[in-house]
């Protein structure tokens, strides 16, 4: 690549076979552990209806006294615990509760779902949550004497020896999501580019990552989900060169600045107004999800 005249702005081949070589095989979504006033994030697609295997490894109780009860963040009792929705629905389609879970210690609140469930093709949210109880349950033991004046000294810390319990993996789905998004900035620095369209590497999603900046002290990569160009002004031409089309490159006219609404890879909204090689780099990658 030659910076100083062209702009590498997409993948090697052989890079792009094998990422869709590894997508077309079965995938493991893993959130390894989660602590106190945290909320986790992933995804992933299902290509056909299919069978997935959830194990997961919470907190809650299955009996609470009433007065309570209410002050629990989710209304079966579970204070650790896992959900997920349709993307596209955004419908829940299954939820760690306490009664789908079993207590997994005689003492504490651990709680495991650990089983399949069938879910039609299509693409899925994952959220993993943990939040501070309000209130002790003295019935069922919530900690032994020694937890509780640890946890009346401490406050919130004094969950930490339960953090490496709480995990969750969902096997035997097509695609994690956000594991695409990293392969393909992984791909992207190997190449090395400034940017990457899903579907330079087999995968058929309306996503794109750019960094301007690849190298490694300077890295810092913006993953963009469902991009729009919404306005688009001036006119600039520039030499830009794809790896998709090999020893090739162009004087490409395209707009001066560009304003692009999106997606972040956790779902935020993004609004981008862009000029130079920013506004060059999202229209070259838009375009390729464009067909083009």
């Amino acid at each position: 690549m030659k910076r100083s005249n062209k702009y590498i702005l997409s993948g090697i081949f052989f890079i792009a076979l094998l990422n869709l070589a590894l997508a077309q095989s079965d995938d493991i979504l893993e959130i390894p552990s989660i602590r106190m006033g945290e909320v986790k994030y992933g995804g992933f697609k299902l290509r056909s209806n299919q069978k997935i295997h959830i194990d997961a490894m919470g907190a809650g109780a299955d009996h609470l006294p009433r007065e309570i009860e209410n002050y629990q963040n989710d209304p079966s009792g579970m204070f650790v615990y896992a959900w997920i929705i349709n993307a596209q629905t955004r419908d829940f389609v299954w939820q760690m509760r306490v009664d789908n879970t079993k207590k997994e210690s005689r003492h504490g609140y651990d709680r495991r779902f650990n089983d399949d469930i069938q879910l039609p093709a299509g693409e899925y949210e994952v959220y993993f949550t943990a939040q501070e109880p309000y209130n002790i349950n003295f019935q069922d033991g919530f900690f032994s004497l020694g937890r509780l004046l640890d946890k009346l000294l401490r406050g919130k810390d004094g969950y930490d020896d339960f953090d490496n319990n709480w995990k969750l993996t969902i096997e035997n789905i097509d695609e994690d999501l956000l594991k695409l998004f990293d392969d393909m900035i992984y791909t992207m620095y190997l190449a090395p580019g400034i940017g990457l369209a899903a579907n330079q590497v087999g995968a058929l999603k309306r996503v794109i990552v750019v960094d301007l900046d690849p190298r490694k002290e300077g890295r810092n990569p913006c993953v963009l989900v469902n991009p729009e160009i919404v306005l688009r002004e001036g006119r600039v031409t520039s030499e830009e060169s794809c790896l998709s089309v090999v020893d090739y490159s162009a004087e490409v006219s395209r707009n001066a600045q560009v304003k692009v609404k999106g997606s972040d890879r956790h779902g935020k909204p993004l609004d981008i107004e862009a000029e130079g090689l920013l506004a060059i780099c999202l229209q070259h990658e838009i375009d390729h999800l464009n067909g083009t």
